[in-house]
């Protein structure tokens, strides 16, 4: 009792010393935290633009190596591996390997980066702005996990997969960045594969300890019967297995004895040569190919087993074999004879590789120092600083520079206003002299207007003293006419009233004879008005001419056709069809039965024919009485008055050429509906009714090719029609 009240009081004074401690540091972090609030006040703009982001980044990689040793530590006392191991092995111890694995590699990784910001140059340090805010987010995805971890609520499985897109996106930064860099960081590359190999030795043993223990478990516990015999399963899988855990357990003591030189090494600043990071490299990839192999193994012969129990089947060892032979093939490129064998050949090589290179590294006197030098933030604090100093003179040149500059824009304010008051002056002096210009040539235009007008004016009296004469004149030229005008009207008077003898055409032409010699006694006046008279007579002459011409023309059309020759075009379909039926009516009875319903529809399309027949007679007749003379005269038109189109000779004649046309498209169109209702009918009656609209069709057709051949515009010159009756 007296020990377990020891160990009590122990153990509270621990807690109240940790509680203590864990209070003081909270304390430090909030001092920390007020002093820095209080000093980012004092720190220039630029600070913040340009220095901000790189000093976070490389907190940043500090939490993220922190939080990965966290969860390592974690792990540890939660999972202790060599205490494990001498117990079950459960599958959960699996995972908690490889996630042991994966937080190692992410913290070294993230080492590395530390190591090679602290000596990098202050550009390559500026750049690490951008890495920062790609890493936030991986970041907050290992807060999480850490959360996790505390509630104890973590997933093995899905913490792996998190730490897995953690630890690529790095690998692509460290391709980016670190291959780059100087020697400085092979300290760090020396102990990361290092210490990848002890945690792929923990995690190889933890899985091959488990997959010997499933099969045992298997045919022990579950009964499952070995077809082979439980002394094959001991010889031939169980035994090889043995050596396998106890041969990695020697990586694993080898590989804990290489972190340990590496770390003396460190506290001495020395490192390997570069020339053992090949050897490194190499012995990581071989480590990193058997770790896979066993898990890969792991899972196969879990999901044979599974399968097995599933379908309660006995278990054969040579399908193990299989399972594991194709596994080395695919995966370690090694033809095995015997079950493991592979595997065990490479991971003795993989240790008496460990063995000889802690050999070489321990007897190697030549070491590299690792490489001190100043940090970018405080070259980069250097220069802001000397940047501050020379901004201090340069912003006393600058005041000098801006007070003479202000000088300067004062005088040329001045000279500007001066030359701006010069340039109005002159504007106003060109103003001014432009319209001196405008009223002196207005002076000269209306000089020359003056002149104009008083050359007028002497030319417009001349031209009224001319006129004024020739009024004079021509009234006393009026009075004349006058006074001849009544003495002309008395005599016609007197002439008219002499009785005219109706005897024959001799006594009439002698009559006229005498009047002629009368006439020709009297003056001009007299002449004139006898002209005026043989004028209307002759225009009645001709107006009497035209119409007896148009019917004799009419008449020659319809001998030309033949058309008072044609009998009645209904009476005489109407006897050809009565002499037809009385023919055929004993021999076509059906027929005329099937014809008497199309008769009517016949009938009616021969009378609408017919009606057609007799509109273009009628037009054709119009058109050829018509008069075809066309006066091609100007007489009587003044110079620039209008005149309508229709009046013009070309028009005229178009005119009468279209009309001819129409009237011959008009005749073919019904030539050819006639042809097809001869085609379309069979009853004899409208068949020969049909043939005699198209004898008058095709009559109507070559008249209308006469006239239009025919048809010709008939010149008659001006002189003809006006030379002998003249007005002047």
């Amino acid at each position: 009792m007296m020990s377990l009240n020891m160990q009590l009081q122990s153990t509270v004074m621990k807690a109240q010393a940790k509680a203590i401690d864990l209070e003081l540091r909270k304390l430090e972090a909030a001092q920390a935290n007020d002093r820095l609030s209080y000093i980012q006040p004092y720190l220039p703009d630029a600070f913040f633009k340009s220095e901000n982001d790189p000093i976070s980044c490389l907190l940043l990689f500090k939490r993220l190596v922190f939080k990965s040793e966290l969860i390592i530590k974690h792990l540890d006392q939660s999972h202790p591996i060599s205490e494990k191991i001498m117990d079950n092995v459960s599958e959960s111890l699996v995972s908690v390997c490889e996630l042991r694995q994966k937080a190692a590699w992410l913290g070294d990784l993230a080492k590395r980066f530390v190591t090679f910001v602290k000596h990098c140059t202050p550009e390559e340090f500026s750049e690490m702005a951008r890495v920062y805010h790609d890493l936030v987010g991986s970041e907050r995805r290992l807060n999480a996990l850490v959360e996790f971890f505390r509630t104890e609520e973590s997933n093995d499985n899905e913490s792996v997969v998190d730490l897995q897109r953690i630890i690529a996106h790095l690998e692509h930064l460290a391709e980016v960045y670190l291959v780059q860099s100087s020697d400085t960081g092979n300290a760090d590359l020396f102990f990361s594969l290092t210490r990848a190999f002890d945690m792929n030795s923990d995690k190889m043993m933890v899985e091959l300890t488990f997959v010997k223990q499933i099969v045992y478990n298997a045919n022990k516990a579950e009964a499952m019967t070995i077809i082979e015999g439980p002394e094959r399963l001991d010889y031939d899988y169980m035994e090889p297995l043995g050596r396998l855990v106890t041969e990695t357990k020697n990586c694993k003591m080898v590989a804990r004895k290489l972190l340990r030189q590496l770390d003396d090494l460190a506290e001495q600043a020395l490192t390997p040569k570069a020339e053992h990071l090949h050897k490194f490299r190499t012995m990581y990839a071989l480590s990193a190919k058997l770790s896979q192999f066993c898990f890969e193994t792991l899972k196969q012969i879990l999901g044979y087993l599974d399968n097995k129990r599933t379908n309660r089947e006995h278990i054969t060892l040579g399908e193990v074999q299989g399972i594991i032979y194709n596994k080395c093939d695919d995966i370690l490129d090694i033809s095995e004879t015997t079950m493991w064998d592979g595997c065990l050949k490479m991971l003795k090589s993989l240790s008496s590789e460990l063995a000889t290179t802690l050999k070489r590294i321990e007897h190697d006197n030549r070491m590299d120092k690792i490489a001190t030098g100043i940090p970018p933030w405080v070259q980069r604090a250097s220069d802001m600083k000397a940047e501050v100093v020379i901004n201090h003179d340069m912003e006393r040149k600058l005041q000098q520079h801006s007070e003479e500059i202000f000088k300067l824009i004062k005088d040329i304010k001045s000279k500007d206003q001066a030359l701006q008051e010069a340039n109005i002056r002159v504007e106003l002096l060109e103003r001014r002299m432009e319209a001196a210009k405008k009223d002196t040539e207005q002076f000269h235009a209306l000089e020359e207007s003056l002149e104009k007008a008083k050359a007028q004016t002497q030319m417009y009296s001349e031209a009224m003293e001319n006129l004024q004469t020739e009024y004079e004149a021509l009234e006393q030229e009026n009075n004349q006419l006058k006074k001849v005008a009544a003495a002309t009207t008395q005599k016609e008077d007197k002439r008219l009233s002499i009785p005219r003898k109706p005897s024959g055409y001799d006594t009439s032409n002698s009559s006229i004879v005498e009047e002629e010699t009368v006439v020709g006694e009297l003056s001009d006046a007299a002449e004139y008005a006898d002209m005026h008279n043989h004028m209307e007579i002759l225009k009645a002459g001709i107006r009497y001419l035209r119409a007896e011409n148009a019917h004799l023309k009419r008449c020659d059309l319809a001998r030309s056709l033949k058309l008072e020759q044609l009998p009645p075009i209904q009476g005489s379909l109407n006897s050809a069809a009565v002499e037809i039926g009385e023919e055929d009516e004993e021999e076509n009875e059906n027929d005329q039965e099937r014809a008497a319903t199309k008769e009517p529809e016949a009938r009616d399309m021969v009378r609408s024919l017919a009606t057609e027949t007799r509109v273009l007679l009628k037009d054709l007749r119009t058109a050829s009485a018509s008069p075809k003379v066309v006066a091609l005269s100007e007489r009587g038109r003044r110079s620039g008055e209008w005149r309508s189109m229709k009046k013009t000779p070309d028009y005229q004649y178009q005119t009468q050429q279209s009309v001819l046309y129409t009237l011959k498209q008009r005749s073919e169109q019904l030539k050819d509906k006639l042809k097809q209702l001869q085609y379309t009918t069979t009853d004899n009656e409208t068949t020969t009714m049909v043939h005699g609209a198209i004898q008058v069709a095709a009559l109507l057709v070559r008249g209308c090719q006469e006239n239009l051949v025919s048809n010709e515009i008939l010149y008659i010159p001006p002189h003809t029609l006006y030379s002998r009756y003249s007005v002047h």
